[in-house]
């Protein structure tokens, strides 16, 4: 259709330029959103300060405004809440609902309400580097009182609006009546007149809202998106400057998948299992063991392991802070903690300084709801609003720079990726080794693994002995963390009868997120013969390379003494323009 039209006006322009004479000016379109001319607006930009802004009201976490106003900064503001609580917000504070903040400190400004308007009068508001690297989702400003639209988001972590509240008021996590409710939003709101600086996520975000306005605003260093706004409608910007994006970032993807992970086995497990009010739970943690592939004789306790996660982190922290002039923390006492940090800092530093994510925005308009799930494709169902009528004017997006990284990873018989609570993708190679180079020589290649890869299978090992203790005893999968199928052939004791389903499915969100695996990856290899059809399904093929990922005996057996660092059965795809040949080699 837009094609037509622009034909129709070629054609018609061109027409009345020969018979008139003369050439044929361009329309200029209409303005989609004068927003000047609109009274709520003009109301608003001669309302008096309502709430004079300083440091002391955000070093407690988020400022949310719910009530309508104008709030003005008087200084610039570092944003880092919460410094002696490791910058989290501390549990079952009502200010800060475990649900809604389960990501910690998302946002410094949350506007939940209309006829708002945030002036940042010349100043900045920004994160401590600090904060920065220990907050890796995060947005200066959000409209909404959330940060996921209902039904979408990061799945592992997203409500509805019928939900218990995390870690509730009452005797323990089913008893609390409170629910989240529908999502507060912005309306008639404007932010603008300052900078908003440093950011691990975007600059601005909203999931909702109707008249709003950004101007007069400076977006910059950011990693995902100076300004991202999902399904939302009449939105004004003027005079935005965005860019450039944080081009200095000191750390992988993988210290954020680090972080997420050591906030779930150091506050999440332990303090829902005592909340569950089950002492057989706290006791897993101490009562389950594991042994890795590369010492199958040396067990050690879930909760060694998670240590060994935490430690790794705070001395990286101690080594990055130090080196932004910030006080010093936790450093190696000896050579087992020397060596520790110096594997944090092959998995984690980042020497070019680039985000390694798969995208970076200067102004990002999509529809309303999860915006990485869709990236590049199509939505065959209606999944959301669309933006209607913004107009942005006088506006300059410059210098995004980014290096995203391919990462291969392992696929479940589903289809899924096999990952940890937060999507994150296990690193197959950087977590395997062989005596000439890394999956290069593939019957040789053995789990080398690291800190962070050692987690992940602590923390399946646990997400299935609390679905075996708590939930239902199966060995054939929990149909939360856990991906071996068939489920048919199992058997079942259910052990706790007064749970819903959406009961199970929010104690994994708080337990283990979207972790996802299978007992053959944990365990060892598959025992069944392929078709070609299995093999697509259990592989995952990049354009560098075509390699089937499938029988890398990857973690020992919780029980077992037998070493299982290596291929008993090893298949490779030899892919090229028109031949496809599978080949099966005993190993």
């Amino acid at each position: 259709m837009v094609a037509a039209l622009l034909f129709f006006l070629a054609v018609s322009a061109g027409h009345h330029a020969t018979t008139a004479g003369q050439e044929c000016p361009i329309p200029v379109p209409a303005d989609p959103y004068p927003y000047e001319t609109l009274r709520w607006y003009q109301h608003l930009k001669a309302s008096p300060v309502t709430v004079l802004l300083s440091q002391i009201d955000f070093d407690a976490g988020t400022y949310r405004i719910t009530s309508p106003g104008r709030y003005v900064l008087s200084e610039d503001i570092v944003f880092a809440p919460l410094p002696q609580n490791d910058f989290w917000p501390r549990t079952r504070d009502p200010a800060y609902p475990q649900g809604a903040y389960f990501l910690g400190f998302w946002a410094a400004v949350t506007i939940e309400t209309a006829d708002v308007w945030l002036d940042l009068n010349g100043h900045t508001l920004r994160m401590s580097d600090a904060f920065y690297l220990r907050q890796r989702f995060f947005n200066l400003v959000e409209f909404a009182d959330r940060i996921f639209d209902t039904h979408e988001g990061v799945v592992s972590l997203n409500l509805q609006t019928n939900d218990k509240i995390h870690f509730g008021s009452g005797a323990n996590d089913f008893s609390a009546t409170a629910r989240y409710g529908a999502p507060a939003h912005a309306s008639r709101s404007v932010v603008s007149n300052g900078t908003l600086g440093l950011s691990s996520h975007n600059g601005v975000h909203t999931n909702w809202g109707d008249d709003l306005v950004l101007e007069d605003l400076v977006v910059r260093d950011f990693e995902v998106a100076g300004i991202q706004l999902n399904g939302v409608n009449r939105v004004g910007m003027a005079r935005l400057t965005v860019g450039p994006n944080h081009q200095r970032m000191p750390a992988y993807a993988a210290l954020s998948n680090a972080r997420f992970l050591q906030l779930y086995t150091s506050i999440f497990i332990p303090h829902g299992f005592a909340r569950l009010g089950d002492p057989r739970l706290p006791a897993l943690l101490d009562s389950e063991t594991i042994a890795f592939s590369r010492a199958p004789k040396e067990r050690h306790t879930l909760k060694e392991v998670f240590d060994r996660l935490d430690l790794a982190l705070q001395l990286f922290y101690t080594q990055e802070d130090a080196a932004a002039g910030g006080k010093q923390g936790r450093v190696p006492h000896n050579a087992e903690e020397e060596a520790l940090l110096a594997e944090a800092v092959a998995l984690m530093r980042n020497p070019i300084g680039l985000a390694d994510g798969s995208a970076v925005y200067g102004i990002k308009l999509h529809r309303r709801g999860d915006g990485t799930g869709s990236f590049n494709a199509q939505d065959e169902n209606y999944a959301g609003p669309e933006n209607f009528n913004f107009a942005i004017r006088d506006s300059v997006v410059h210098d995004l720079r980014a290096r995203p990284l391919t990462v291969p990873a392992l696929v479940s018989a589903d289809g899924t990726v096999v990952m940890g609570p937060n999507r994150d993708v296990l690193d197959i190679v950087s977590v395997s080794q062989s005596t000439a180079s890394k999956l290069r020589t593939l019957r040789e290649a053995r789990y080398a693994g690291n800190f962070l890869s050692d987690a992940y299978a602590a923390m399946w090992q646990l997400s299935n002995a609390f679905y075996k203790s708590y939930i239902v005893d199966s060995e054939c999968g929990n149909f939360g963390s856990n991906l071996t199928a068939p489920y048919a052939a199992c058997t079942t004791s259910v052990r706790t009868t007064n749970l819903s389903g959406r009961d199970v499915a929010m104690l994994q969100k708080r337990f283990f997120g979207g972790l996802a695996m299978t007992q053959q990856v944990f365990l060892g290899s598959f025992t069944y013969t392929y078709t070609y059809s299995h093999i697509y399904t259990y592989m995952n093929v990049y354009p560098s390379f075509a390699l089937l990922l499938q029988l890398l005996r990857i973690f020992a057996h919780p029980h077992s003494t037998r070493p299982r660092g290596y291929l008993s059965r090893l298949y490779i795809i030899y892919v090229n323009e028109r031949n496809i040949r599978l080949c099966s080699t005993a190993g």
